[in-house]
């Protein structure tokens, strides 16, 4: 019965980690299913109505999995599950990052970048203990004042998701992977060896060949081997999860670790160039005299008005691309934690 195991697929995110999930949810079913046994006697089948009210007698997934969390606690039952989502999305996937990125800025752009850098890390500590309090404490007054009836919420059993075929929910996910790396193992390969500057007329987009700056040529020429590297194993990590569905939790594993190291240099080949993203304050002096300049102005003479605004905007995309790939690896984490 679909609509059964859709339920029971539903339930299954708020449970507890671990081997008590599936004894719960394997319970679950049973019992359900010998209701349904009992409710439909001698037909062959029951009515979808008829499922639909039993399943609504037994209560939104939410409320049934908050009945086999912690007992007397200061977020009870019926709200931890939400009060753990809550948790994971405005810290672990909000939060977290943020911080991230601010603590690495606040390394590069000063004096002592260690010194500097612990520092912004125990703010950043001290920021996410004031979070974590204000939604303990927010779901505390909850769990003492609200009552039951303000917390139901009408659902239907028939809009509940569709259960997917096992290794379906990756199979998407590792085709991006796999495609999105190859793709940029030859973008990346090829830019740092110079491969689109021997096409013809290719000078007037490189701006008579200011592009790339010497920032940019710098972190291709010293990052592109360990990125076409790591690149590559996200790729062959993210097909041997399409040949071999029973790898995916491994493979993920190799993605996530990957991608991690993968932030971590594009960081690390943007720090020396730091001083380099002063020049972004002169793009809007050269677009004024490009504009001043009219369409008389060169490829060549546009590369030395704008050149180094575009040099210093290409240390600030690695500086994002990294920090985009370690928000990524957690994400990649989270994803390994659930298989």
């Amino acid at each position: 019965m679909e609509l059964i195991e859709r339920y029971l697929h539903a339930i299954r995110p708020w449970l507890p980690l671990g081997s008590p999930r599936d004894e719960i949810l394997r319970e679950l079913s049973e019992d359900i299913r010998s209701e349904v046994d009992e409710r439909r006697g001698d037909r062959t089948e029951i009515p979808e109505p008829e499922l639909v009210a039993i399943l609504k007698a037994r209560g939104h997934p939410v409320a049934v999995a908050a009945r086999f969390g912690p007992g007397d606690a200061l977020v009870g039952p019926r709200l931890y599950p939400i009060f753990r989502l809550v948790v994971r999305i405005a810290v672990g996937y909000v939060l977290l990052p943020v911080l991230a990125v601010v603590c690495v800025f606040a390394a590069l752009r000063s004096s002592h970048p260690f010194g500097a850098g612990i520092e912004s890390l125990l703010s950043s500590v001290q920021v996410v203990f004031t979070m974590l309090g204000v939604v303990v404490t927010v779901f505390a007054i909850l769990e003492r004042y609200a009552k039951d009836t303000e917390l139901a919420v009408e659902w239907d059993p028939r809009r509940l998701p569709r259960v997917r075929k096992d290794g379906e929910e990756h199979r998407c996910h590792a085709w991006g992977v796999a495609i999105g790396n190859v793709i940029l193992a030859i973008l990346f390969a090829s830019f740092a060896l110079r491969y689109p500057l021997l096409l013809p007329g290719i000078e007037n987009l490189m701006l008579g060949g200011a592009l790339p700056g010497p920032a940019m040529s710098a972190m291709l020429d010293s990052t592109w081997r360990l990125v076409v590297a790591l690149a590559l194993v996200n790729a062959a990590a993210a097909s041997a999860m399409l040949v071999r569905p029973e790898m995916a939790r491994a493979s993920t594993l190799v993605i996530a670790s990957a991608t991690a190291l993968l932030g971590a240099v594009m960081i690390t080949a943007s720090m020396p160039h730091w001083d380099a993203v002063l020049q972004v304050a002169t793009l809007g002096e050269g677009m004024r005299a490009v504009k001043a300049a009219g369409p008389s102005i060169d490829a060549r003479q546009l590369g030395m008005l704008l050149g180094p605004a575009f040099d210093a905007i290409a240390v600030l995309f690695f500086l994002g691309w990294g920090a985009g790939c370690l928000v990524s690896a957690l994400v990649e984490a989270w994803r390994y934690a659930k298989l």
